[in-house]
């Protein structure tokens, strides 16, 4: 049983297998094919020798064939001369079987005659002038020849017919034939052949190597299963070193790099087994290292403590490491990390200077090191975003490093590098996510959450805080006629001015742009709110020196209280923000608390953007038109498009009340071209109408030409639906002009290139200034109604619009009078010598099919005015 095991362990060897395998058909196949062929051979030498003995054998018999009949011949002669009367005796001999005597003519030579007739043989002796003709039994004749010599079977014919011998019906391949002839012609007259023919088996003749054809085969087995195990042992002698060598590599495919050969065969196993054993130290430094990077990675990964990442790096070194780091969080200092009884020690070095990380840094590097008491045999620099930021020093005691030991040393310092920059862009990414680049105060994001945790404990400890949202009063002012820089150091400022006023505990945020906003933890009663709310407005009040310009801004702010007015950081937000634009509303400068009626307006506001919305998906928005009438002439050619909108539940709804809420949502986006393309298709409907319009006015919101690209998309829509640039009038507001004035005179002068007109609306109510006046590319100056509704009482109100018109007429401006609804006010404003006049002295704005009406029987009026005054 243990042979067999072995056996079985030998030939589960793939190369023993193949080795015994290629052995065998090396050996077997040569000797089969040699017996094979010896046996062929055999048997082809011994079918010739045969044959040849059967031709020999044949010879012989005819041979002593015709000596026999020679001899039978001879004794009939005698007995003819003894005894002439041949029937007395002829028959009595066991050869002749019958007789008869013929007068047949001789020849000279008086010889016996031979005759073969109807299968009988015949003998004829001359005797005298006759011959007697004796009938011979040819079988007694050639008994007892040697018949059965060689297993042979003879047989005599006459003629060239062969007879086979009683073996007609074998297969010519399977037997031997041998034929000789009797040399009857020389002795007798004959007039036929007569032939011997030996028959002889095949089987008989290769009897002998049959059986060499049955040895052969078992001998070659025999020689080949001999020569398998003795090649066996060997080749399992031979092959143990490659066993050995699978073995190991099986150990190294589970994991155990641990494992050496061990090989004494003196020839190539044993050289295999040498690089075999190196290569596997290699791999087991190769592993060992790429586990050591991998399990870094994962710290990595999972944004592990620096001061575990770096432990991992200098344990698994391999030799004495300490690295010298620069962290930028940390103080932007220098820090040694070392390994001491296998525990991390750390200490600042404060007396390395912070390096820029150029090359030549890192000598100077080196001999701070040194000057701290840092000794070292090797060292090796740490980049990070290609900036020296660190060293590894190496403690060795030898002059240089190993290759396998750099290499592993580099790859420790890249995952280092990596480990450090993963760290501090994860403080990075913490800071930009949490903290306002600016100010540094965190922002929205952070902010909520902070309001988050404020209002559960606030919830949870049953006590009270507030939500301030502060929105700076003109500061958009600063920030558009100084410049962002300008902006930027003011808004610093202020938020230093907001965390001077607060407590430790308090929270301060800046959302964003001009918005700020404080959680105030637990307070006691609201006069406290009110009492920091008033500090805060007087600090941001105070004058702001920012590069040599002093600037005054304002605060308003919204109070929200929590818990008890909101449940969410999102309405407590919201009413803050309500709060705010409360204060706002009272004119800036101040605070408000959110109330209820508060929610209610905040609540319809909501309702109204949603109904707005509504209103613009289905058309409910209506253009009117209001008519313009010249003075000088009383002719009206020209309106403004106005927007109406009469909604089912809410009423008529102004555009003062959802105008602002269109321009806050962008809506104003979509109203503005809507409103151009009704008007271009007034246009059209007018002149179908008979009603020549010179030109109608339509009004730009600020949002829409501070978007930018405004002229562009006017002159689009203008052009898509076949409107004439000439016919329109483009209304803009004073407003306007305080921000970004050079983008707002590009859009108006393209639109006055186009051939639009441009005009200033509502002109003495906000920032106009006669410079304004001067460059920008207006057409038209249109007086405020507040100027005109007041000239008929207030003398101030006269003269202001009377020197408007005059500075309007002086820079070559067109007038138009808005709010002229007596006929005190459209005499005064003819006599002042203003061109046009808009308002209820006119028409109030009227729908398309109203106004079409209005100006028909406006003509029909005036021609009769017009008749009358001729006929007078």
């Amino acid at each position: 049983m243990k042979g067999i095991g072995r056996k079985n362990q030998m030939l589960s060897n793939r190369v023993e297998r193949r080795v015994l395998l290629a052995f065998f058909l090396l050996t077997l196949v040569p000797l089969t094919v040699l017996g094979y062929v010896g046996v062929r051979e055999i048997e082809r030498q011994a079918l010739q020798r045969a044959q040849a003995q059967l031709d020999v054998m044949t010879a012989i018999y005819a041979d002593e064939l015709l000596d026999r009949l020679r001899t039978l011949e001879i004794e009939l002669r005698i007995m003819l001369d003894m005894n002439p009367d041949v029937g007395s005796w002829a028959t009595q001999l066991p050869q002749v079987l019958d007789v008869h005597v013929s007068a047949a003519a001789m020849d000279s030579r008086r010889v016996s005659a031979i005759s073969f007739d109807s299968g009988a043989f015949w003998l004829g002796i001359p005797v005298d002038q006759r011959r007697v003709w004796f009938r011979l039994d040819l079988e007694r004749v050639r008994r007892d020849l040697g018949e059965s010599q060689y297993g042979a079977h003879t047989c005599v014919y006459a003629g060239d017919v062969e007879y086979r011998c009683g073996f007609e019906n074998v297969a010519d391949a399977d037997v031997l034939v041998a034929t000789a002839r009797l040399g009857l012609e020389e002795s007798y007259q004959v007039d036929f052949t007569l032939n011997v023919q030996s028959v002889q088996k095949r089987d008989v003749a290769l009897s002998s190597p049959r059986l060499l054809a049955v040895v052969v085969p078992l001998s070659i087995a025999l020689i080949c299963l001999i020569s398998t195990l003795v090649a066996m042992r060997f080749v399992r002698h031979w092959l143990k070193p490659l066993s050995a060598l699978q073995a190991a590599t099986r150990k190294i495919e589970i994991g155990d790099y641990s494992h050496r050969v061990k090989v004494e065969s003196r020839d190539e196993f044993e050289s295999l087994a040498h690089s075999f054993n190196q290569m596997t130290e290699r791999l087991e430094d190769s592993f060992h290292t790429m586990t050591t990077l991998a399990e870094i990675d994962r710290m990595i990964l999972s944004a592990s403590e620096p001061d575990a990442i770096v432990a991992t790096i200098l344990s698994s070194c391999g030799v004495e490491v300490g690295a010298v780091l620069w962290r930028r969080h940390e103080d932007g200092a220098y820090w040694s990390y070392s390994l001491v009884d296998e525990e991390l020690v750390t200490r600042e070095l404060p007396q390395i200077a912070e390096f820029e990380g150029s090359i030549s840094d890192i000598d100077e590097l080196l001999n701070a090191l040194r000057d701290a008491g840092e000794t070292f045999d090797h060292w090796l620099p740490l980049y990070i975003e290609k900036q020296l930021s660190g060293v590894f020093i190496i403690k060795t005691g030898t002059k240089t490093l190993a290759p396998d030991l750099l290499k592993r040393l580099s790859d420790l310092g890249d995952r280092l590098s990596v480990a450090i920059t993963n760290i501090d862009r994860a403080v990075e990414l913490y800071r930009q996510a949490h903290f306002d680049p600016l100010t540094s105060l965190i922002n929205r994001y952070a902010f909520e959450d902070r309001l988050s945790h404020a209002l559960l404990q606030a919830q949870r400890d049953d006590t009270r805080g507030a939500l301030l949202f502060i929105d700076l009063d003109r500061f958009k002012q600063v920030n558009d006629t100084e410049g962002h820089k300008a902006g930027d150091k003011l808004l610093l400022k202020i938020a230093g001015r907001l965390y001077d006023c607060l407590r430790s505990s308090d929270t301060l945020a800046r959302l964003g742009g001009d918005e700020f906003a404080i959680i105030v933890h637990r307070f006691q009663d609201e006069s406290e709110i009110a009492t920091l709310c008033k500090r805060l407005i007087a600090e941001i009040g105070k004058p702001v020196l920012v590069d040599r310009i002093e600037h005054s801004v304002n605060a308003s702010i919204g109070v929200s209280v929590f818990p008890g007015e909101g449940t969410s950081v999102e309405k407590l937000l919201m009413r803050a923000d309500a709060a705010m634009y409360r204060a706002k509303e009272m004119g800036g400068g101040t605070f408000a608390f959110y109330d209820q009626q508060l929610n209610e307006a905040t609540r319809q506001r909501v309702k109204l953007e949603s109904a707005l919305r509504k209103a613009l998906r289905e058309d409910q928005l209506e253009v009117y038109y209001q008519p313009k009438m010249h003075l000088a002439s009383g002719v009206i050619d020209s309106c403004e498009a106005l927007l109406r909108w009469n909604h089912a539940e809410l009423g008529f709804v102004g555009p003062n009340r959802f105008i602002p809420i269109a321009e806050e949502t962008g809506l104003i986006h979509e109203i503005g071209p809507m409103v151009l393309r009704t008007a271009v298709l007034a246009i059209e409907h007018l002149k179908n109408k008979g009603i020549e319009v010179r030109r109608i006015a339509v009004n730009a919101s600020t949002k829409e030409i501070l978007a930018g690209d405004y002229a562009r998309r006017f002159l689009d829509t203008l052009s898509t639906h076949g409107g004439n640039p000439a016919r329109f009038e483009v209304e803009v507001t004073e407003s306007l002009f305080i921000h970004d004035t050079p983008l707002v005179a590009d859009e108006l002068n393209a639109l006055r290139e186009a051939g639009v007109v441009i005009a200033l609306d509502d002109f003495g109510t906000g920032f106009s200034s006669l410079n304004l006046l001067r460059h920008l590319p207006l057409d038209i100056i249109k007086i405020d109604r507040s100027f005109v509704v007041a000239i008929g009482d207030s003398k101030t109100s006269r003269e202001l619009t009377k020197n408007i018109i005059q500075i309007a007429r002086a820079l070559d401006k067109v007038v138009v009078a808005e709010g002229a609804e007596t006929r005190q006010q459209i005499e005064l404003l003819r006599e002042y010598g203003c061109d046009f006049i808009q308002g209820y002295g006119v028409s109030k704005a009227l729908p398309l099919d109203a106004y079409v009406e209005f100006i028909i029987g406006y003509r029909k009026a005036r021609e009769k005015r017009t008749a009358r005054h001729a006929e007078a």
